[in-house]
């Protein structure tokens, strides 16, 4: 067994009656088989759906007079990765503003530089960008509201609320990711917890409502993310007209919300806390993956440090525990250590959500 092999072959029944384990170190096995198993069953956005809803892009655009999606963007390091993720067939059909809020530096695409909205800290802007970004919010296919930094009860964000909310009235499609996905639950009256900083690894899980809708039914029984917020929509039931998509046992939160009858269109709306553009086990903002780790060995693991995400911590936990074992089925400390990369644990959801996601915004528009 190699380090390449063994991400895969160590789950399979043969490893395991050669280890013959005794049921609880059985069980160990079988949940970090978890951690590494998430979003293997995520289907793969193909091109051959991308064409197809490019096509419906371009036709809303060409014969219906719409404009392109518009990517909201306020976040100094996520736009990148929207980029990366963004189906290349979708691009010419996806537009960014940028929203600049004083001392916060966002990533502009030239292509786009004449988007940009300046709004003080306490939420002064000039009457010229308040219109520019009215203008540029309306009419649109539909709408990405990307990440923060910030909170939704920021005087900074009141401007970009109020657009938001005219847009909503207008039946415009949305999405929102993270900092999006606390404005529209902040709109449609959900109960924010701030303070709360949740950054690494989560293991997330589909409800029933998750497991019917367009973009979730494509991620599998579990699948990863990674986590950067500052502010939670905490469990409550109750939340009218808000149905929950997923849920993350690593945070007892809500993760991801459908908005079904919150604003003026039905399904108009989706968010998500999550970042799937982010490569779980990345060292964010670098953008690197998370290699500053040690592992010594002895007899068995003895120490490992670094900045492990929760998935890694597990894998390690296993290998400690397991290693003696381990080593008798033939694991070696390279095998380990390619066991807790967290690119292997877990590999970004990337392309397979952003394509099924401004698919689905595109197809909502055809609808409302």
């Amino acid at each position: 067994m190699n380090s390449r092999e063994i991400g895969t072959s160590f789950r399979t029944p043969e490893f395991l009656e050669g280890m013959n384990l005794p049921p609880e170190e059985r069980r160990i096995i079988t949940n970090v088989a978890e951690y590494l198993g998430v979003n293997r069953d995520v289907r793969p956005y193909t091109d051959e759906e991308a064409d197809k809803a490019a096509e419906t892009m371009e036709r809303l655009i060409r014969v219906d007079g719409f404009d392109p999606i518009l990517h909201i963007v306020t976040s100094p390091f996520t736009a990148g990765w929207v980029r990366d993720a963004t189906p290349e067939q979708f691009r010419p059909h996806i537009e960014e503003i940028y929203y600049q809020v004083e001392g916060r530096i966002v990533q502009i695409d030239p292509r786009f530089a004449e988007n940009v909205i300046h709004v003080s800290i306490d939420g002064t802007i000039t009457l010229e960008d308040q219109e520019k970004m009215h203008r540029l919010l309306q009419n649109r296919i539909g709408v990405c509201i990307g990440g923060g930094p910030g909170y939704p009860s920021d005087p900074s964000r009141t401007p970009l609320l109020r657009e938001l909310e005219a847009a909503l009235r207008e039946k415009t499609p949305m999405v929102g990711v993270c900092l999006g996905h606390q404005d529209l639950a902040h709109i449609a009256g959900a109960p924010m917890i701030p303070g709360i900083i949740n950054a690494g690894s989560q293991i997330e899980t589909p409800t029933a409502a998750g497991q019917s809708h367009p973009v979730y039914s494509r991620l599998g029984d579990t699948f990863g993310a990674q986590a950067y917020n500052t502010v939670a929509v905490p469990q409550k039931e109750g939340i009218s007209g808000v149905a929950v998509l997923t849920e993350s046992p690593t945070t007892g939160l809500w993760a991801a919300l459908s908005y079904r009858d919150a604003f003026e269109g039905k399904d108009q709306a989706f968010s998500t806390q999550h970042h799937p553009e982010i490569p779980v086990g990345t060292d964010y903002p670098t953008r690197e993956p998370g290699k500053d780790f040690t592992v010594n060995f002895g007899g068995e693991i003895v120490q490992v440090s670094g900045n492990l995400s929760s998935g890694q911590r597990a894998l390690v936990d296993y290998a400690s525990r397991l290693w003696e074992l381990g080593k008798k089925a033939g694991m070696t400390v390279e095998d380990v250590r390619a066991l807790i990369d967290p690119q292997r644990a877990y590999p970004t959801l990337g392309r397979e959500f952003f394509g099924p996601t401004f698919e689905w915004l595109a197809n909502k528009r055809t609808k409302i």
